[in-house]
């Protein structure tokens, strides 16, 4: 399954972050990867999953089918696209992370217009079952007036699994693993405490002096305390700050196993492992 996805969506996707964006005030993740040759892009309300392949021919027949007195490079034109959608704002706290970062507007983005709708798929898309998202495109190319549509197919389960679901997979073992270490060192520290004061050692404030760590406890305050917000999976929170970092060594971490993975053919080799690409954002 995972090789049959990358042979169809190739590295670039792969090698993209996943983005919370605002699409008519509704919170979504999309994850793009543009090229000269051309992009695909996966998009997720975070209850259906929509995906779009194009190569330069079908981004050159749909410009002419909405441009009809356009006429410009391939290139040009993902490029542009790559731009407006990095536009997209985003919500809540990276819309402010954004701000932080002194990122301007840049005259792609004060210019391209986001609308989008859901519709029951005709003939030709009903094999893949689901509604079908368009994402529409208003905006300016060098000053002339562009429009474009991402015409967006429910995702195959592949893509979900290998961008999503899988390393999501991951990052609850990493965590896991993190935590149980985390839990250790703080046993070994009060340990080391004890040991200062059996030897007559204090604190010299009072209020830095600790209890004994409680590991049944802390974990029980702690799902009482953040287990509702936790379980809270708006594409608005689900892949922020150090998650979407996280997101970005588990995706690598993958590729660069299984590229290290034996082939099934007789006789043949494994490629050596290189160094690991982490995703990147696009925005």
């Amino acid at each position: 399954m995972d090789n049959d996805h990358e042979g169809r969506h190739g590295a670039g996707l792969a090698d993209q972050l996943w983005t919370s964006v605002v699409l008519e005030d509704r919170p979504c993740l999309m994850k793009a990867s543009f090229s000269s040759r051309g992009y695909s892009l996966l998009l997720s309300d975070m209850e259906h999953f929509w995906s779009e392949e194009m190569n330069a021919e079908d981004v050159g027949k749909r410009l002419g089918e909405l441009n009809r007195r356009l006429g410009a490079p391939v290139e040009r034109v993902c490029e542009h696209l790559r731009e407006a959608v990095g536009s997209l704002p985003r919500p809540g706290a990276a819309a402010a992370a954004d701000r932080e970062d002194g990122a301007a507007a840049t005259a792609v983005a004060a210019a391209a217009a986001f609308s989008w709708t859901r519709r029951e798929p005709a003939e030709p898309e009903q094999k893949a079952g689901g509604t079908v998202a368009v994402v529409a495109l208003q905006s300016r190319m060098s000053g002339v007036p562009l429009r474009w549509e991402f015409r967006l197919s429910p995702a195959e389960h592949p893509a979900v699994w290998d961008e999503l679901v899988a390393p999501a997979l991951g990052m609850l073992r990493v965590l896991s693993r993190e935590s149980a270490e985390l839990r250790a060192c703080i046993r070994r520290k009060d340990v080391e405490i004890a040991d200062y004061r059996d030897s007559g050692a204090r604190v010299s404030r009072k209020h830095l002096e600790t209890k004994p760590f409680d590991d049944g406890a802390f974990t029980t305050e702690f799902y009482l305390k953040n287990l509702a917000s936790c379980v809270d999976l708006s594409a608005e929170v689900v892949f922020d700050g150090d998650l979407r970092r996280l997101y970005g060594e588990v995706a690598s971490a993958r590729r660069t196993a299984r590229k290290r993975k034996p082939s099934t053919t007789p006789g043949s080799t494994a490629p050596a492992g290189g160094r690991r690409r982490v995703p990147r954002s696009w925005g």
